[in-house]
């Protein structure tokens, strides 16, 4: 289980879980960029979701499993559900940065397509840097932490697992570690992991962050791949 933490103030524990491995994402397979682009979860994904929910059997959580809609992450909120016996609700602020015209494009079609627009990505020094048609991240901030916030305060005391995205998870530790929008790629965890957050409007605290520890010892954790940026 994930120690609670004494404190005066009341706090909601969230568990952040980023959805399990989605259909596409295998190693070897030509990537693409997927942030509202809706793909299943693969073979191996449904394997890490099941993984994951024997995990969080024996968690002591309150409320619904809040979930992004996106079928990678309702996928593995309904493998967490039918452990848990909870009821999953869906949340459209917690999905994936909204990547525009490039949404579901090959990763090597968007570096040759826009290379200027890659390469400002790839600096990560603008907030309001967006794709083609797609949301800022500056905007994408601000949706992430309107989400989490209304879900925190609503359980008040309690610990409630959502199912995200690595864009999402990113987004918040960055606003609790003061960290630009715009810098993607510095808290980026690893498929179906657990992070774990104690969250209070002006002092939240990171207890774990990318816990996988229900995958270690298991073939289907034993290759991993890095994503490229949304």
């Amino acid at each position: 289980m994930f120690a609670r933490t004494d404190v005066a103030i009341v706090t909601t524990t969230l568990l952040l879980i980023r959805h399990a491995q989605p259909e596409g994402h295998q190693q070897g397979y030509p990537l693409r960029l997927s942030g509202w682009h809706d793909v299943p979860l693969s073979a191996a994904g449904r394997v890490e979701a099941a993984l994951l929910a024997q995990r969080l059997e024996d968690e002591d959580l309150g409320g619904p499993i809040y979930a992004s809609p996106l079928s990678r992450a309702m996928e593995t909120a309904t493998a967490i559900a039918a452990v848990t016996g909870q009821i999953i609700a869906r949340v459209a602020q917690l999905k994936e940065i909204h990547c525009g015209e490039i949404e579901g494009r090959l990763v090597e079609h968007v570096r040759r397509a826009y290379p200027a627009q890659w390469a400002a990505n790839l600096r990560q020094d603008d907030a309001d840097f967006r794709w083609p048609g797609g949301e800022s991240y500056r905007e994408f901030h601000t949706r992430c932490l309107a989400g989490i916030a209304r879900i925190a305060a609503s359980h008040h005391g309690r610990r409630i697992a959502v199912v995200t995205h690595t864009g999402v998870v990113s987004q918040l530790i960055g606003h609790i570690r003061g960290v630009s929008p715009a810098q993607w790629d510095c808290f980026r965890p690893g498929t179906a992991s657990i992070t774990a957050l104690e969250w209070r409007d002006e002092s939240s605290v990171v207890l774990t962050f990318n816990d996988q520890e229900h995958l270690r010892s298991h073939a289907v954790h034993a290759v991993t791949r890095r994503e490229h940026p949304p």
